[in-house]
């Protein structure tokens, strides 16, 4: 049954790949942050909420090694480090994990991977709207 706003109900999809609803959702969030990470200047990339806390671009490199060590896990592979390239290339960084994992997830149960990796988008997101409060919040 299709449900109105539905990405998988709409046939959103990564590249050629059919999304599960749960996979759907995943894209759906992480490509609106993907774009809004691509959008930042570097002075908000490097911005920190407090001197303990990481960077945006830290963190959002810590979301790109999660996803790339999440389909690492879900493809039985061996986890490799993501490099650490410069504060505006995590966008990049993240799109590229992303469509690693879901075309890893192709045609196994995506939703425990999927969770996982949905709450740190969201809770990348928090952190940008927290440390860059004079952008508009967007859908991301």
């Amino acid at each position: 049954m299709a449900v109105p706003g539905d990405p998988a109900a709409a046939g959103h999809h990564l590249g050629q790949l059919p999304l599960t609803i749960a996979t759907a959702h995943l894209v759906d969030r992480a490509e609106r942050l993907v774009d809004r990470l691509r959008s930042l200047p570097e002075p908000r990339l490097a911005r920190r909420e407090a001197p303990d806390r990481p960077s945006v671009a830290e963190a959002a490199h810590a979301l790109a090694q999660l996803l790339a060590d999440l389909a690492a896990d879900a493809g039985g592979d061996h986890r490799r480090e993501v490099p650490r390239l410069s504060d505006l290339a995590v966008g990049d960084q993240v799109a590229v994990t992303l469509h690693d994992l879901v075309a890893t997830l192709e045609g196994r149960d995506p939703e425990p991977p999927a969770s996982v990796a949905l709450a740190a988008v969201a809770d990348l997101r928090a952190q940008i709207e927290r440390t860059a409060p004079g952008l508009p919040a967007g859908r991301t």
